[in-house]
């Protein structure tokens, strides 16, 4: 299981895909291999999943 804690702004989608920037930027050695394993996992529709939690909050504008 990852869990990742994303601010609202989208930016998880950003945080997900890391695994295949490193697989751009590193060519050898255990991070590649950490990586690849990484991004093929979230590429598995078997093994990975997504569950979206939001928590509503007020503007600190509007109160």
């Amino acid at each position: 299981m990852v869990l990742v804690d994303a601010p609202a702004a989208g930016h998880a989608i950003t945080f997900l895909r890391s695994a295949t920037g490193l697989l751009d930027a590193v060519t050898v050695g255990p991070i590649r291999q950490q990586a690849h394993e990484v991004a093929e996992l979230l590429q598995d529709a078997s093994r990975c999943q997504v569950l979206l939690v939001t928590l509503p909050r007020r503007h600190p504008s509007t109160s």
